[in-house]
């Protein structure tokens, strides 16, 4: 019986909301390594990976009993910084998103906009959203901001409580016209992976309150920052603070686009781009 108490735990623990996948991990392993001392049979052991699998699968799949995520005539937003501006060219991880969802929905004829400004924070993108967001009527918007609160909260940007409540005003914003969102944590301020980046532990706070928006507003929560630094771990051998995914530390060169495209689709469930 205690088994299927256990395997109880592990579905309700996948079944979780999507934008706490982290907390969830630990929470899974935390259960799986209380079942080791109890001498489980290799029936048992074969039917909680049955288990963890089927639960794996419907957690993974943003696609619910409304289908996928992204649909026939879709109309996507995406607002931010200068990062978002430069999403739009060649190699830009809007560009990339359109080119894969052109390829795997070609009868779709999604549309793509972007809403941003290089330098701005959070309370810019309430300013334009009437005008650059909610006339374009869209059904999914995109949001990847904050990086800039980080080194201006002391001016024009939010701390971290100020960005928490903000963030959470702009998804309300958001529900109100209609459109489903999708919240991106902040990336980063320099490539070092040893935590000596000034910034690194400020951003961690953002990259929080927005998983905690998320969270509460069923929203997807894409977590950039960890993907990044992992991404950095394995390629930035040398320590330096830009050049591996950045152009500047700040700003993400064709790779780290790219990183941000296929982000972003595994979380829609759609192909990677340029594979």
């Amino acid at each position: 019986m205690i088994y299927i108490n256990k395997l109880i735990v592990i579905f309700d623990i996948f079944h979780s909301i999507r934008s706490r996948e982290n907390q969830m991990i630990r929470r899974l392993g935390t259960q799986l390594k209380d079942l080791i001392p109890l001498g489980l049979s290799a029936a048992c052991s074969a039917l909680i990976a049955i288990a963890i699998l089927a639960a794996a699968t419907a957690y993974g799949a943003p696609a619910g009993k409304d289908g996928p995520f992204v649909k026939k005539g879709d109309i996507i937003v995406f607002m931010g910084d200068s990062i978002t501006v430069a999403s739009t060219s060649a190699n830009g991880f809007a560009t990339l998103i359109g080119e894969s969802l052109k390829k795997n929905l070609p009868d779709g004829n999604v549309q793509i906009h972007s809403a941003a400004k290089g330098g701005c924070g959070i309370k810019y993108l309430h300013t334009i959203f009437d005008s650059k967001v909610a006339v374009h009527k869209p059904s999914i918007v995109v949001i990847l901001i904050g990086i800039n609160d980080v080194r201006l909260q002391d001016k024009t940007g939010a701390d971290p409580a100020e960005y928490q409540a903000l963030l959470k005003k702009l998804v309300d914003r958001c529900k109100g016209i209609g459109a489903k969102t999708v919240i991106c944590s902040p990336i980063m301020r320099g490539e070092k992976t040893d935590g000596s980046n000034q910034y690194d532990k400020l951003i961690g706070e953002y990259v929080e309150a927005g998983r905690k928006v998320a969270g509460d507003s069923s929203s997807i929560f894409v977590d950039l920052r960890a993907l990044f630094m992992e991404r950095l771990k394995a390629v930035n051998k040398e320590n330096k603070e830009e050049g591996n995914l950045s152009k500047d530390g700040v700003h993400p060169n064709a790779a780290g686009n790219e990183l941000i495209a296929n982000a972003i689709l595994q979380a829609w469930s759609v192909p990677a781009a340029r594979k």
